[in-house]
Formats: structure tokens, sequence, C-alpha cells
């Protein structure tokens, strides 16, 4: 069971209902409890300002040597467990003249900028005949908003939520991949872009 997913319920009760579960993941490593499922894994795939309060009988887990290295203050022991990448299933379809991004809206990636960066290259007759599309796992209504009126009258559309299988044919078909412009310390899309054979 997933704490993230609210599936264990809130406040003092998580311990308690914690004893029924073969395996309990906490991916929000800033808000800890004492946990008393067969398995806890604590997902460390950002750090908090400070030491969780509740780390015994946790296995803490980091998603790189980087974050593991930065938890070493806390004094535990922390096993990687890299993110997924399955970089040898993405197909190399014959590529057409499409831009493809993605990332979260509105979570400091750029989107908006770097679609205003296409309309400028159009506008100069830099690239004709292209399009863009930003897949986007999630994002607030306003950020998706602002995408739509921002690709107003420009070949350029978002793919909200895709399904992976979708998301692996438009990195099949992009000639280039733009990746988000805010700080990428796995670089997991752009790993995946530059194994469908699209220019980064």
């Amino acid at each position: 069971v997933s704490v993230s997913g609210g599936w264990l319920g809130r406040g003092a009760a998580l311990p308690a209902r914690s004893r029924l579960f073969t395996l309990v993941v906490n991916a929000g490593p800033a808000w800890t409890f004492p946990s008393f499922a067969r398995n806890s894994w604590l997902w460390l795939h950002y750090l908090p300002a400070r030491r969780p309060a509740a780390l015994r009988g946790w296995r803490v887990l980091a998603n790189s040597t980087q974050t593991a290295a930065a938890a070493a203050p806390w004094g535990i022991k922390t096993d990687i467990l890299p993110p997924p990448l399955r970089s040898s299933r993405i197909p190399h379809g014959p590529k057409e003249r499409l831009i493809a991004g993605a990332g979260r809206l509105g979570d400091g990636k750029g989107e908006l900028e770097l679609l205003g960066l296409f309309a400028a290259l159009r506008r100069a007759g830099r690239l004709p005949g292209w399009s863009f599309i930003w897949a986007a796992p999630h994002g607030p209504a306003a950020a998706v908003r602002a995408f739509h009126r921002a690709a107003q009258a420009l070949p350029a559309r978002l793919l909200l939520a895709p399904p992976r299988l979708r998301y692996e044919s438009l990195l099949g078909r992009a000639a280039v991949f733009w990746g988000g412009l805010g700080p990428e310390t796995f670089a997991v899309s752009e790993a995946e872009a530059a194994a469908a054979g699209c220019a980064l």
C-alpha cells in the first residue's frame, strides 16, 4: 500500500493500520510515522529539510547515489533503487517534423517558455511544417488552460496523462526532444528520448 495514495488514512491511526499490510511504501519522507508492516520502505526521491522524525523500522531507499550520499548524515543505511528506464523498448519509428517535450505542468519545467520559443522560430521561418507536442503526467487546471491559450493558432498541443505506449510512440515519431528548463537531476525523459533517436 502507498502512503502517498492515502490508502492508510491520516493521523494517529496510521501506525495501527500499518500492521495490516505486507508492504507499506512512503514516498513523502517529510512525513513519517512508526510502521509495523512486515516491510516498510521510505522512498527518497527528494530530501526533506531535516531528518525524518520516525525512521525506526523503515528500509530507506534512494533513487541515486547522490540522494543516498545526501542522506548519509542521518546515520542510516540507504539502498539504491534507480528510477525505471525502459530505453530498450521504445520504438524507432520514421521521424517526423515534430518536437516533443515532457514534464509536469506548472512545475518549473518551462513548457510555456519552450512553446514561446517554438512560436518565435516559426515566425522567423525557421520551422516550416514542424509541430510541437508537450506530454505531461499531470498538472493543475490553471497550467493546462495557460498551455492551451499559448498554443492557439500554433501547430502545438498538450498530451495530458498519456498511456505509456502512446508516450513511447510520441518519442518514436519525434525528430527533436526539448527537455524542461528546470533542473533535471536524473534526466529520465532525456535518456528515453535519446534512446528513441531524438535529437536533444
